[in-house]
């Protein structure tokens, strides 16, 4: 059994590879394999390995070596079937909303940072803070990558406002519904109407968020989906 998944294993990192190496596909796609790449293998010449490759290697030679770099061979360890069906499934699902926030960019405000400004993790950590535990890893990427969404949708995170101060939105609006009544447990990550917003449930969810809709008026609340990628896909489609 231990065989067959870390060939199964194996199977991604090469798939992985391959498209960085030889697909068009749009730069946060690119971005968002190579992220999986390092979270598989934790090699620090991934980059060096792949784009500079000075010592001409072949794709199966480059996949060998960060195949056999100590922490990959310490990670096999702990990797079990639900783990690899975990992994496929996170990529497919961020790539495929990747995709989608790619053909909707004119559209879309991604961005509010200078083009040099990289977002501070000290600000992630602010909202750790605030809420008293750690955000589920799909919405902290996000954050990391894009920071918050607005345009034809809404996605609160972190921004800069017309005055280039920081904002950390969704601690602001979370603040805000706490006074209509929202748990403390619920993190606002959007709105549909005034009457609807978006929020993660914070005591559901570790790696994927758990995106629910609550409605004001009713006091009502209902899953809306089981990650936060798959919850893009579904917004922008």
């Amino acid at each position: 059994m231990k065989t067959k998944i870390k060939e199964e294993y194996k199977k991604i990192l090469v798939e992985i590879i391959n498209v960085i190496i030889e697909s068009n596909e749009n730069e946060f796609v690119l971005d968002e394999y190579l992220y999986e790449l390092n979270r598989i293998c934790s090699h620090n010449n991934i980059q060096d390995l792949i784009f500079w490759n000075e010592n001409d290697l072949s794709k199966d030679e480059i996949v060998t070596i960060l195949f056999n770099h100590e922490i990959t061979v310490n990670k096999l360890n702990e990797i079990n079937e639900e783990k690899i069906i975990l992994i496929k499934r996170r990529l497919a699902e961020k790539i495929s909303a990747l995709n989608s926030i790619s053909a909707n960019h004119n559209e879309l405000e991604l961005f509010s940072f200078e083009e040099d400004e990289a977002i501070s993790p000290e600000w992630i950590v602010e909202i750790e803070s605030f809420f008293g535990q750690r955000i589920p890893a799909d919405y902290y990427r996000f954050l990391e990558t894009f920071g918050s969404i607005h345009g034809k949708i809404n996605i609160y995170g972190i921004h800069r406002d017309n005055e280039r101060e920081l904002v950390i939105e969704c601690i602001e609006m979370t603040k805000k519904y706490r006074m209509h009544g929202l748990d403390s447990n619920y993190l606002v990550i959007g709105n549909k109407t005034d009457e609807e917003i978006y929020v993660i449930d914070l005591e559901r969810c570790k790696d994927y968020s758990s995106v629910l809709i609550f409605t004001l008026s009713k006091n009502k609340i209902k899953p809306v989906s089981n990650s936060f990628y798959s919850f893009l896909e579904i917004l922008l489609n």
